[in-house]
C-alpha cells in the first residue's frame, strides 16, 4: 500500500554522494525496486562535480519519494553522513551508499527482523575486475557477527561488550549493512567527523554496547571496492599508516573517556586480566607523540603530517595529553631527550 503524501515516511534511505556518478544508477535503482514502499529516498550531494546531481535530478522527476539535498560546501564524508540524519524524516534510517547496492527484500526483512533499535544483515562484496588478490581475501577474512558473537539474531548488550573486548577489527559490517532507529542519534549522539577509517566502528560499538543489536543472516547488501572508491585510497600504505594510528588513537580516546563507553570499561575492568582503558589510551598516546615529534625533528624528511595532525587531536581531546596516567611517559621522554642520551654507549 503506498503511503499517503502527508504522513512521515518509516524509513529514510539515505544517499550521501560525492562524485558517484559511476554506479550511482544501479545503486538508486535498487533502493526503487524495494518491496518495502513506505520510504523516502534522500540524496544528498556534498558538491560533486561529476554526473551525480544530474542523476539525482533525472530520477527525481520520476520518483516523488525522492528528496535531493545540495550541500553549499563540502562536508567530508562523515559529517555528509550526519547531514543525511539531520534531515530525515523517517523514523528509521537506512543508509545505502553510492557504490553499493541493496537486495529488493532489503528493507522489508531488516524491519520484520528489528526488535532492537540497531540492526544489521549478512553483506556480501562487490570487487572491480583487476582488483588485487590479496585485497579480495583481507575482505573475504574479516570477522563477521556470526563468527564473532555466535549463529542468533538477537544478541544483548552484554554479548556485544564481550565480543568487542576480544576483537578489535569491524565485525559488524559497514553501514550499507545497517538500519538505525532515529532514536539512536538522540541518546548517543552522531558519527564522529574525527574519524576517517573507523567513523563506523566506533559508532556501532559506542551504540551496541548499550543497546545490543539484531542480526539478519541473509545477504541483504552488498559492499563495492574500486579503485576510486574511500577504502581504495585509504589503503595506500603510508596514509593509511598514519589514519589506522590516529582512528586507534581516538577510539582509545573514547572507550577511555566517553560516557557511553562506560558500561564497556565496568565490563574490561571485571575481566581477567583486567584492561585499564586510561592507561591503555596513556601508553599509546605517549608512542604516537614520540613518532610525531621523531619524524617531524629528522632534517632528510621532515615529514610534520604526524606532529600536525597530533597537536590538532589534541585540543579536541585533552585527555590525550594532560591526563594524569601520562606523567610517567612524559617523565621518560624528557629524561631521553635531555638526559637520557649521557648514558648510552657511545660508539669506539
Amino acid at each position: 500500500m503506498k503511503r499517503h503524501a502527508e504522513k512521515s515516511p518509516l524509513v529514510s534511505v539515505c544517499v550521501p554522494a560525492y562524485n558517484g556518478g559511476l554506479y550511482l544508477r544501479e545503486c538508486l535503482d535498487g533502493i526503487l525496486g524495494q518491496t518495502f514502499d513506505d520510504f523516502e529516498l534522500l540524496l544528498v550531494d556534498d558538491c560533486s562535480h561529476d554526473s551525480t546531481r544530474d542523476i539525482f535530478d533525472e530520477y527525481a522527476h520520476a520518483d516523488t519519494r525522492i528528496r535531493i539535498i545540495l550541500n553549499k560546501h563540502n562536508l567530508g564524508l562523515v559529517s555528509n553522513w550526519n547531514q543525511c540524519i539531520n534531515l530525515a524524516r523517517g523514523e528509521w534510517i537506512k543508509f545505502a551508499f553510492q557504490d553499493d547496492l541493496l537486495r529488493k527484500d532489503c528493507l522489508e526483512k531488516m524491519l520484520s527482523g528489528a526488535t532492537r533499535p540497531l540492526v544489521f544483515c549478512r553483506r556480501e562484496f562487490l570487487f572491480e575486475p583487476g582488483t588485487a588478490r590479496e585485497t579480495v581475501e583481507w575482505y573475504k577474512n574479516l570477522p563477521d557477527i556470526p563468527r564473532v558473537l555466535g549463529n542468533a539474531n538477537d544478541f544483548s548488550p552484554e554479548d556485544v561488550r564481550a565480543a568487542v573486548f576480544q576483537e578489535p577489527l569491524n565485525f559488524f559490517g559497514e553501514p550499507t549493512a545497517a538500519l538505525l532507529h532515529k532514536s539512536l542519534f538522540d541518546q548517543f549522539g552522531f558519527f564522529n567527523a574525527n574519524l576517517t577509517q573507523l567513523c563506523d566502528l566506533e559508532y556501532w560499538i559506542r551504540v551496541s554496547t548499550n543497546t545490543g543489536l539484531n542480526y539478519i543472516d541473509q545477504p541483504l547488501a552488498a559492499f563495492r571496492y574500486h579503485t576510486s572508491s574511500t577504502s581504495s585510497r585509504n589503503r595506500d600504505p603510508e596514509r593509511e599508516e598514519r589514519l589506522s594510528v590516529f582512528d586507534r588513537l581516538v577510539l582509545a580516546h573514547e572507550h577511555a573517556y566517553n560516557s557511553h563507553y562506560a558500561a564497556l570499561r565496568e565490563y574490561a575492568a571485571r575481566q581477567t586480566p583486567s584492561q585499564h582503558y586510561p592507561r591503555e589510551l596513556a601508553k599509546k598516546a605517549a608512542w604516537v607523540h614520540a613518532k610525531a615529534r621523531s619524524l617531524a625533528a629528522n632534517l632528510d624528511s621532515l615529514d610534520t603530517a604526524w606532529l600536525d595532525q597530533w597537536n590538532a587531536l589534541v585540543t579536541k581531546y585533552p585527555h590525550l595529553g594532560r591526563s594524569h596516567w601520562m606523567i610517567p611517559h612524559w617523565a621518560n621522554q624528557f629524561w631521553q631527550r635531555h638526559a637520557g642520551w649521557r648514558f648510552r654507549r657511545q660508539p669506539r
